[in-house]
């Protein structure tokens, strides 16, 4: 049964119980024991609860509406006869008087003037509840009216009935007319008596006046304990001490005294700076003009400019046009020393880098949590992560307070910011197990942004049960304090091996295992998700060791790329694979949503996707080798309005997400190996964050000096690029295949060794076509090829059974095939990963007459971040600016 209907059966009475409830009223309306009537607003509450957004909306077009319209006029009008009535008893009283002296009133008299001030108290109480009861509707219509349609026109209609014009057409009061015998059953009961009814048939579920986003666990009896918990302290869950309470207490009220977001207030001592940014955030209103601007920016390119230290003399010559960026603490900008920290204008940047994580608002019992995991962690971390001298010197120097480094402290204050980051700076690890504090400051972020979100509403909670016995609250005071759906944090990961770390790392972080269920379904995720029993040849465990360390430490374990997972947060428990709409955390791949998104169609397959207010893609480097359209499609999919209400109450969802602009407030974090376009081009058009924009612009030296053979290396500039934009270029790359490249290695006096390397399958698929169209002796080596038919075509390639050998950058990446007897390497693009480029110069071989071997790499002026990360950026600034020539020679 839809929304809708099922309003409609509730408030017309229709379920099973309905006319034993109408007759229960009637007779105690005979009696005289009629209730009081209800609190507008808490019936207003429970109707939104129970019907939802969409059901709010159609409520404002049914018949059902209209005649509550009507009633309520007829009870105005009641009260305005009541009104004339009490002036005609004070009229007649007064004649009485003239014409009787002072205590000659008769039995009657008295009881006539009782009787009239009766009807005085009962005048002033029905103005009082009708009054209450429009102000209470014209507020919540006046809250919802930014979303425009129907809460839009409800409104000028209420505002002209209160103006005295009339709120409806011609059409409707005939419409009205004729319904009214069913809606009130010609009895010409009064207002009173209906109501009571209603209230009493849309109350009988027994809501409470709390966050419809609950603790409602289903499933086996393993879970009772955690749901019992949870469910007694709310959206937080339970299980917390009253130590850690108290703690929390403290530390929320020495954040409120500092202040948010300043550096503290003149004292006995000076106040230690506050970096928690979640209420500035997310209590932000927007005006119509701002999320307009945040909405167009999408189609613009993002203008960056350099971040400067604070308290320095700023200089010109920033990124842009001359400019100078904004200033950032200077500790900050030492943290990643072969990198530029860039801001997009107006983004908000951290004063101060705080090394308590009080200061930026994290939960004492995180903080503790925090203290006991993560530091231990901070003696090989630089050596782990294959950082750099001066990164390593660093991350030694700032190691101070709660984080463990320097760098770790300075991307966490850039979290907490809530603006959106690209960090293409996080090389891989050279060890499966090796220790990462970079991430354990996402994930310490995300789990403290679930813990604000959570405590809050659970105050707000308490609150107002404190409130529910007033007569009549006011809307206003209803906190807005939600979104649609419960799930608040996306963690896109590309396969199951780095999903079974990062899971493992954030409950690790979340909670202490005390108890066997403390972590529910544990060991089915250790099951999905964990190491799969392949065994291994003698021959082919030699070839893994053979691989780079760092390859070797990305594929150990299941690299499975299709899975989704739910977790669902108390203070006591974590809940594996809980349903997405109950869960806090959702990890999943592109894929894997994609999929979904695609199978269930546009029937409310996205509504858990509705409120996600922090997106992290982890190691979206290797989500580039995988389908960038699949991250797309996921984005593309968060922070719509939701198809169904899912049970949420709408008085406590945020006014921006009502209006649609839940994208506005969203995070987006990129964390991978290097920047690609695809990146960038993602976080400029799909991220539109109000907070900003942060990115860090590496500025590599290149692998030119990591080549051993004495190559001849050309690059050429391609003709005609930029014609039609990055789609033309791949057709212009394909005419220049066609018309120069292929040609000259047709024609050259080899008897083979021709290494044609190719970066994208759609590339790969169109040049294979064209040579089997000219007849060409080759063979294709693509991530597809199984592992039998790629032994056979290097096999073939290294004793010149074929001449050209065809070899795309996913199958390199996946497999890091060791292709011999390579003596001629044209790029037909430039490789993503720069270490490829490297590799496969240092496996060519001298021809059989003693020639050097040659190589020759194609680029355009969109393959500017490609060429830096081979030749070096200062090298692929003036190669990208030589306009005289096209060919660059290196040797």
């Amino acid at each position: 049964m839809g929304l809708l209907d099922a309003l409609k059966k509730r408030k017309l009475g229709g379920g099973a119980g309905g006319a034993s409830k109408r007759a229960c009223a009637a007779a105690a309306a005979a009696n005289g024991s009629a209730q009081p009537p209800a609190d507008p607003t808490e019936e207003l509450r429970r109707r939104l609860a129970n019907g939802g957004f969409a059901a709010l909306v159609a409520s404002h077009k049914s018949k059902n509406t209209r005649t509550a319209h009507r009633k309520q006029r007829k009870a105005e009008a009641a009260a305005r006869a009541a009104a004339a009535q009490q002036r005609r008893h004070e009229a007649a009283a007064a004649d009485r008087r003239q014409r009787h002296p002072a205590g000659s009133d008769s039995d009657g008299e008295a009881g006539d003037a009782a009787a009239a001030a009766a009807a005085t108290g009962s005048v002033a109480i029905d103005g009082q509840e009708a009054e209450r009861q429009q102000t209470a509707y014209t507020r919540l219509l006046g809250s919802l009216g930014s979303g425009g349609g129907a809460f839009a026109s409800v409104l000028q209609q209420r505002q002209r009935e209160q103006a005295g014009d009339s709120d409806i057409s011609d059409d409707e009061e005939e419409e009205g007319s004729d319904g009214q015998d069913d809606e009130e059953g010609g009895s010409g009961s009064e207002l009173g008596s209906d109501e009571s009814d209603e209230e009493e048939e849309l109350g009988s579920d027994g809501e409470e006046l709390e966050g419809s986003q609950q603790e409602e666990d289903g499933g086996s009896g393993d879970d009772d304990e955690a749901a019992a918990a949870a469910h007694a302290n709310g959206h937080a869950g339970g299980g917390s001490s009253q130590a850690e309470e108290e703690a929390e207490e403290q530390q929320q009220q020495q954040v409120a005294a500092n202040g948010r977001g300043a550096q503290g207030q003149a004292g006995a001592a000076a106040a230690a700076p506050v970096e928690d940014h979640y209420l500035e955030h997310f209590d932000r209103e927007l005006s119509e003009a701002e999320a307009a601007a945040l909405l167009d920016g999408g189609a613009q390119s993002t203008r960056y400019l350099d971040c400067c230290a604070a308290g320095k003399r700023r200089t010109r010559g920033g990124s842009k046009g001359g400019e100078q960026g904004p200033a950032v603490p200077a500790e900050l900008l030492h943290q990643w020393p072969d990198a530029t920290l860039q801001a997009a204008e107006g983004t908000r940047l951290p004063q101060s880098l705080p090394s308590d994580l009080g200061a930026y608002g994290v939960k004492e019992r995180l903080a503790a949590r925090w203290r006991e995991v993560a530091s231990p962690a901070a003696a090989p971390a630089a050596a782990a992560q294959g950082s750099t001298a001066a990164a390593a010197a660093a991350d030694a120097a700032g190691g101070e307070g709660d984080f463990v480094s320097a760098q770790q402290q300075a991307l966490f204050s850039l979290l907490s910011t809530y603006s959106d980051l690209l960090l293409p700076c996080r090389p891989y690890p050279t060890a499966a197990d090796a220790p990462d504090p970079l991430l354990d400051a996402v994930l310490l972020h995300a789990l403290s942004h679930c813990a604000k979100a959570a405590d809050r509403i659970k105050k707000n909670n308490d609150r107002l049960r404190g409130a529910r016995d007033q007569v009549a609250p006011a809307l206003d005071a209803v906190p807005k304090d939600q979104g649609f759906t419960r799930a608040k944090v996306l963690l896109l990961l590309p396969q199951r091996n780095l999903a079974l770390r990062v899971v493992s790392r954030l409950l690790a972080l979340a909670v202490r295992e005390t108890r066997t269920d403390t972590i529910q379904h544990k060991q089915r995720f250790l099951e999905e998700f964990g190491e799969e029993d392949e065994e291994l040849t003698e021959r082919e465990a030699a070839a893994v060791a053979r691989k780079p360390p760092e390859h070797r430490a990305l594929f150990k374990g299941n690299t499975d790329d299709h899975f989704r997972l739910g977790i669902k947060l108390t203070r006591g428990a974590v809940k594996l694979f809980a349903d997405f709409f109950d869960s806090d955390i959702i990890v999943a791949s592109p894929i894997a949503l994609a999929t979904r998104l695609a199978e269930a169609g546009d029937d409310g397959a996205a509504d858990f996707l509705s409120s996600v207010e922090i997106l992290v893609a982890e190691r979206a480097d290797v989500m580039l080798m995988q389908n960038w359209a699949h991250v797309a499609t996921v984005l593309d999919s968060l922070n719509r309005i939701p198809k169904d209400g899912h049970g949420v109450d709408m008085m406590r969802v945020r006014d921006w997400a009502l209006s649609g602009h839940g994208a506005l407030y969203r995070q987006t974090v990129l964390l991978g190996s290097f920047a690609s376009a695809e990146m960038n081009a993602l976080l400029a058009r799909a991220c539109r964050n109000a907070a900003g924009k942060v990115r860090l612009r590496p500025t590599p030296a290149g692998v030119l000096g990591q080549v051993i053979p004495q190559a001849r290396q050309v690059f050429e500039r391609l003709p005609g690029e930029g014609v039609g934009g990055p789609g033309g270029d791949a057709d212009a790359r394909f005419a220049h295949f066609k018309a120069a490249l292929w040609p000259r290695i047709r024609e050259s006096g080899r008897s083979g060794g021709h290494l044609i390397y190719i970066p994208s399958y759609f590339d790969y698929v169109r040049v294979r076509n064209y040579l089997r169209e000219e007849m060409a002796p080759f063979l294709g080596l693509c991530e597809y090829t199984d592992r039998a038919d790629a032994a056979r075509a290097r096999s073939y390639f290294f004793d010149r059974r074929k001449r050209v050998l065809l070899y795309t950058e996913r199958a390199q990446f996946y497999n890091r095939h060791r292709i011999r007897g390579a003596q001629d390497i044209l790029f037909y693009q430039l490789p993503e990963h720069p270490q490829f480029y490297s590799e496969l110069l240092n496996l060519m071989e001298e021809g059989g007459t003693g020639e050097s071997p040659t190589v020759t790499a194609v680029f355009s002026r969109y393959d500017a971040l490609r060429l830096e990360r081979v030749v070096g950026a200062a090298r692929a600034a003036k190669m990208l600016k030589q306009r005289k020539t096209g060919t660059f020679l290196f040797c």
